[in-house]
């Protein structure tokens, strides 16, 4: 018997290059849209290297201002609701085109009159593009997200769970 124990990584997130989405490892190009968790937003720092597990360090509160630990950049994770594959994922990045989208959105008029009419729901964006965006050392693409509604977060019955085995069906490793 041939079991494989490493772990599934599952994960959202831009990629700036491509100017598309990743879930779980695939460029989506047509991805519809996204629902935002506006409670789930944290901020802090992050630190990413190829090849080891990222390393987050959270704020308190998301206003909250840190020294930037060596080798850290600027972060957020915020938890997403895709209907495209019917799951949850946790977009969390310390990349600055992703970090701009997020601080744009979060900081729109739009978004806070939204939130502040609409408590409890889910911010539903889709992506419009991206823009090139240029810094005195390099560039990225950002990723336009314009605001289409607001509503309530999934039914439990309509999201697929990672671990829907039965509890027959795990293996006795003992």
């Amino acid at each position: 018997m041939n079991i494989d124990l490493g772990a599934d990584v599952s994960y959202f997130a831009w990629k700036a290059q491509e100017k598309c989405f990743n879930i779980d490892g695939n460029n989506v190009d047509d991805l519809k849209n996204i629902l935002i968790d506006p409670k789930s937003l944290k901020i802090g720092q992050g630190k990413l290297e190829a090849g080891v597990e990222p390393e987050w360090i959270w704020n308190e509160v998301p206003t909250e201002r840190t020294q930037l630990k060596e080798g850290f950049k600027k972060a957020f994770q915020v938890k997403i609701y895709i209907p495209q594959i019917l799951d949850w994922r946790e977009w969390a990045s310390n990349q600055s085109g992703s970090s701009m989208a997020i601080k744009e959105l979060f900081m729109s008029d739009e978004f806070i009159k939204g939130h502040k009419k609409h408590p409890g729901k889910m911010c539903e964006v889709q992506l419009e593009g991206a823009r090139h965006e240029k810094f005195k050392k390099g560039s990225t693409n950002v990723p336009i997200l314009k605001i289409v509604g607001w509503g309530n977060p999934p039914k439990e019955e309509d999201t697929i769970l990672e671990n829907d085995l039965l509890e027959d069906e795990i293996p006795d490793f003992g």
